[in-house]
């Protein structure tokens, strides 16, 4: 192992207040130029330990610390932040939180400004990580004209230009799509290889940790429960489920062929691998066998009536310091009652803008929407709120009220419904999205992800009969995430119309009847999951990448029962192991 850049022995913290301590009797050793991929459930203390990395935690949070930490051989109880920012680059999962300025350009040169740089070296380091992110034509704009994901790799910027031995991500790809993840980890990889830089990513993505990590460390409740290379913590079924971790979708697969009696040859962590160790157990010939093997894919139901339409929309953002940017550039769009509908596309293609557009929050320039037959132009903005409900990508900015269960009730009161009423429909809503257990917590101290829990409630508790919802998956373990999508599945079923704009392609299209991806302002496929993901060029060129399980299910296509690609590992599993019985294998 190389000489180690950061030593852990026996670190402890518990926020002040707090009960249980969220890092506890931590050791560890990460070597120069290691990529470390720090995973866990929800509260299990991923973002503690990046913050220990670059002394927030002693030095900036209250609370108790016991142990040792150091960097490249310096204890961090004796450098200040200032010090180890020199050390250790970190970029937040809000990366609102750590903009200070008006320009991209001058927010990436902040820090550098702050340690007493050269003019030039400064320049040259800001556009040198502006380039790196991808953001280099954005250089001129402010942070908040940015779409989400735009501003997360600003974020990751600052903290490359300043990064000399350690780059501390927590959650970095939470907001991005697809293709601009994999692109801002490769380059990452990249850098750490060229200038020996030490990688620690939080991250509740596993697939990332299978594809750039070299180790992965596993977190439960604080406690460091496991270490290894990414093939052994995945291999590990129960070490998974206990620490509230999503397997990669090919290591469930393998798990889920074994546990059916077909186990492939060796454990797989690709699409490639596992297509290897398919082959070797596959009949010479083809399915289906003499008599057919019947697997019935689901058929959803025609649609309701319409929900929301959309014709034509435009909407461009307008600038001091820059030409006005266009958005939405004839836009259509429409959701029915009784549909789920997912909404794919790069950072900056207009999601978001759209969403707000159809809740009222910015006017098209041109174009028209109607809500349920009415034109959204003759509605005030109280009536659009009626029929639409929206969970915006910022949702802190909808919380008002000092607890969650006054939060779940605000818009209820204001509505003059009854307090008692108010109050079971809040906890009904609570309840629903499994965070009734936090109705007396202050809204903004919770974890991002219950905070936009939070915001779900109350727009549930309304009652709207259309949902769109900006990225309601971010920051959520895989139990919080598949509360929130069993929440709005069963909406679909009883009859609303349900929209959301995701990043995780494979878990919301298992979700969505339809999808649509939009590129450049527009929309540019559209169709049933299982129709657009045969279109794997296509998605490609609009920047979504299609999921693992569906790249095997292409690749093996020729060995499946029936024709339709799978959509999960439990579903491409079965109907392979239903096709071997009949062989009798």
């Amino acid at each position: 192992m190389a000489r180690p850049v950061i030593q852990l022995e026996n670190v402890s913290w518990t926020y002040s207040g707090a009960s249980s301590p969220a890092l506890s009797r931590i050791s560890a050793q990460i070597a120069e130029g290691e990529f470390i991929a720090v995973m866990g459930g929800g509260g299990s203390g991923k973002s503690s330990f990046c913050m220990i990395l670059n002394g927030l935690i002693p030095h900036s949070l209250a609370g108790r610390f016991s142990g040792e930490a150091r960097i490249d051989g310096v204890c961090t109880r004796e450098m200040s932040v200032a010090r180890l920012s020199e050390k250790v680059g970190m970029a937040f999962d809000d990366p609102e939180a750590q903009f200070f300025t008006t320009r991209a350009f001058d927010e990436v040169a902040f820090a550098l400004e702050n340690m007493e740089m050269p003019k030039e070296e400064i320049r040259e380091r800001a556009h040198w990580a502006l380039r790196a992110a991808g953001l280099e034509a954005c250089a001129m704009r402010a942070p908040w004209e940015l779409s989400g994901g735009q501003r997360q790799r600003l974020a990751i910027a600052a903290a490359l230009a300043m990064a000399g031995r350690v780059l501390a991500l927590d959650d970095p790809c939470a907001r991005l799509d697809p293709e601009g993840a994999r692109e801002t980890l490769s380059f990452i990889g990249r850098l750490r290889e060229k200038r020996a830089l030490t990688v620690v990513m939080a991250t509740s993505r596993a697939q990332d940790a299978v594809d750039f990590a070299d180790r992965v460390f596993v977190l439960i409740n604080g406690r460091l429960a496991a270490t290894g290379a990414p093939r052994e913590i995945f291999s590990d079924s129960a070490l998974l489920m206990e620490a509230g971790i999503d397997p990669p979708e090919i290591c469930d697969f393998a798990a889920r062929m074994s546990r059916l009696g077909t186990p492939l040859p060796h454990f797989p962590l690709t699409v490639r691998e596992a297509a290897q160790g398919l082959a070797q157990i596959m009949p010479a010939s083809c399915f289906p066998p003499p008599g057919g093997v019947d697997f019935v894919i689901e058929k959803y139901p025609p649609r309701g009536g319409s929900a929301i339409t959309a014709r034509a929309l435009t909407y461009s953002y307008k600038s001091l310091r820059s030409r006005a940017r266009l958005a939405l550039d004839g836009m259509n769009f429409e959701m029915r009652d009784g549909e789920f509908v997912a909404i794919f596309g790069q950072n900056g293609c207009g999601k978001t803008t759209l969403f707000k557009t159809l809740s009222g929050l910015l006017k098209p320039e041109s174009g028209e929407i109607f809500l349920r037959g009415k034109r959204q132009l003759d509605m005030s903005l109280a009536e659009i709120s009626a029929e639409v409900g929206y969970v915006m990508q910022d949702s802190d900015s909808q919380l008002f009220e000092r607890t969650v269960l006054d939060e779940a009730a605000f818009a209820l009161r204001l509505r003059g419904i009854k307090p008692a009423e108010a109050r079971e429909r809040a906890l009904a809503a609570l309840d629903t999205l499994g965070i009734a257990g936090l109705r007396d917590e202050f809204p903004p101290a919770l974890r991002r992800a219950d905070r936009t829990k939070v915001v779900f409630a109350a727009i549930l508790a309304m009652g709207a009969r259309a949902l769109i919802l900006d990225e309601p998956l971010v920051g959520q373990d895989s139990q919080g995430a598949g509360a929130t999508l069993e929440a709005l599945a069963s909406l679909r079923r009883a009859g609303c119309a349900v929209a959301l704009i995701a990043h995780d392609v494979g878990a919301a299209a298992r979700s969505a009847q339809r999808i649509v991806v939009m590129k450049v302002g527009r929309a540019h496929m559209e169709g049933s999951p299982r129709e657009l993901f045969e279109r794997e060029d296509e998605l490609a060129g609009a920047g979504i990448l299609l999921p693992p399980i569906c790249r095997l299910s292409l690749a093996v296509k020729d060995f499946l029962p029936s024709p339709e690609i799978a959509l999960s590992a439990e579903e491409l599993s079965l109907r392979l192991a239903q096709g071997l019985a009949a062989f009798g294998i």
